[in-house]
């Protein structure tokens, strides 16, 4: 992509500071002078600017979240190159919580063998509703041909005023269709440069993502088999982590225990017995959606969420 070059801190944006910084950039708020809203301003890593993968896949993470338009991605507004050669994409700030957080309050207060509220007001009843929201957004992405690949607690933000957001799509896979990949995408699909470049193609063997939550055939690197059930299956290792309060697999040894096996048994929270009561029904979904193989599981995330 032949990307505008803008001294954007000259013009349009004020540099508010450093928020965060990642393996392969780093994210600043910055204020929109002609609007006068902040937003967050992400840039890939200069010493990765040099590497055609590593641009593609940063440029694809832009375009793939701009094409997600849905209330439960965060909408992208604006892409460029400053004067020194960094690529940024810029869009909506997101405040709140992680989901991980707000699991773990609720089982911290859940400690007596019955669910309860935490001290802001999360129960049993919100987690729940979160993860079906949760399930609706990557249903929409997979409904449009992608595929996060890094599904998580940490990935869910809970905003402040209730908004459910899936954030980080800068693993997502672009398939072009739900659960396989046709020669020609339809009108409507996600499209993007590093999509339509087979020389940027993820290789086989490559392993990207959490293992504590991905599916046996991300663990094994065999990229050609990962789809929409991948990510169905990462979606039930997130019902595991809202049902125990811990993920299904801990370490050490995280990708051998993926690979060798199914999870441990739902209901002992981590080992101590003292967990609350799980209904049958999401211990069941659960089961389904994390299945060993792909035939068994939900076809995609809509699936999951009905």
């Amino acid at each position: 992509m032949d990307l505008p070059v803008v001294d954007v801190f000259a013009g349009p944006y004020e540099d508010l500071g450093l928020l965060a910084r990642g393996g392969v950039g780093e994210v600043h708020r910055v204020r929109d002078r002609r609007l006068g809203r902040t937003m967050v301003m992400k840039f890939l890593r200069p010493d990765l600017g040099q590497s055609r993968a590593q641009v593609a896949r940063f440029i694809e993470e832009a375009q793939v979240t701009a094409q997600l338009q849905h209330p439960g991605i965060v909408p992208v507004h604006d892409i460029g190159r400053l004067p020194d050669g960094r690529i940024y994409f810029t869009m909506a700030e997101v405040r709140g919580r992680t989901f991980a957080e707000v699991i773990a309050e609720v089982h911290q207060a859940s400690m007596a063998g019955e669910w309860a509220e935490g001290s802001s007001g999360w129960g049993f009843r919100r987690l729940v509703e979160t993860f079906f929201r949760t399930c609706e957004t990557v249903a929409h992405a997979h409904e449009h041909g992608v595929v996060h690949r890094d599904l998580k607690p940490a990935n869910i933000m809970v905003g402040r005023r209730g908004q459910v957001l899936v954030v980080d799509w800068g693993l997502a896979k672009v398939l072009g269709a739900t659960g396989s990949e046709p020669a020609e995408p339809e009108e409507g699909w996600v499209r993007t440069e590093r999509a339509e470049d087979e020389s940027l193609a993820t290789s086989v063997g490559s392993i990207s993502g959490t293992p504590t939550y991905m599916p046996p055939e991300q663990a094994e690197g065999d990229v050609d088999r990962i789809d929409a059930r991948s990510d169905v299956y990462a979606l039930g290792a997130i019902l595991f982590h809202l049902l125990d309060g811990s993920p299904p697999y801990r370490p050490p040894g995280v990708l051998r225990q993926v690979l060798a096996g199914g999870p441990r048994a739902l209901g002992t929270r981590a080992g101590d017995g003292l967990g609350p009561p799980l209904p049958q029904e999401l211990v069941t979904t659960c089961m389904q959606a994390m299945a060993r193989t792909q035939a068994e599981g939900f076809a995609h995330a809509g699936e999951l969420a009905d």
